[in-house]
């Protein structure tokens, strides 16, 4: 089994990340709060590691020790559904916000000869068009492959 960087639910002070960087390294959490505290006299770049890292490095699983190996599976097919869906509402709503703007930009231009500054607008209609249907395409094949799965599970039973 491959070793992962977890924040810390155990050596906590402010967001678990000294904690999980000690785990990850197998040191005292000391010696990594130390090392944070030093960094920030190098023009507060300790203070900005540590907030990135908050952000970037997921949160330790609660009793990950105590689940099988069939129970870690599952939920990491959770996450990646979930994962997936934010993922897709996500271009769903920049492909709206595109759209939005390149109709703007098309409207301030629309009656002028076609150069860069109407094309441009076009490009960004199109890019949202196409995020947005790749969208609903992806949320569609998404839901058959659940019926799928469901149906073959029932069958199973």
């Amino acid at each position: 089994m491959t070793k992962r960087l977890y924040r810390s639910r155990k050596e906590k002070m402010i967001a678990g990340v000294a904690g999980g960087i000690a785990q990850y390294l197998e040191i005292d959490p000391v010696f990594v709060r130390i090392a944070f505290v030093c960094l920030i006299f190098f023009h507060g770049a300790g203070i900005i590691i540590y907030f990135v890292s908050a952000l970037i490095i997921p949160k330790e699983e609660l009793f990950a020790a105590e689940q099988t190996v069939e129970e870690k599976q599952i939920n990491e097919q959770e996450r990646a559904a979930v994962k997936a869906n934010r993922k897709a509402s996500r271009d769903k709503y920049i492909g709206v916000i595109l759209i939005i703007l390149g109709a703007i930009f098309l409207a301030d231009n629309l009656f002028i000869d076609i150069n860069f500054e109407n094309v441009f607008p076009l490009g960004l209609i199109g890019l949202g068009s196409w995020m947005v249907y790749n969208t609903f395409k992806k949320e569609k094949e998404n839901e058959l492959k659940n019926k799928n799965e469901n149906e073959n599970a029932e069958e199973v039973q």
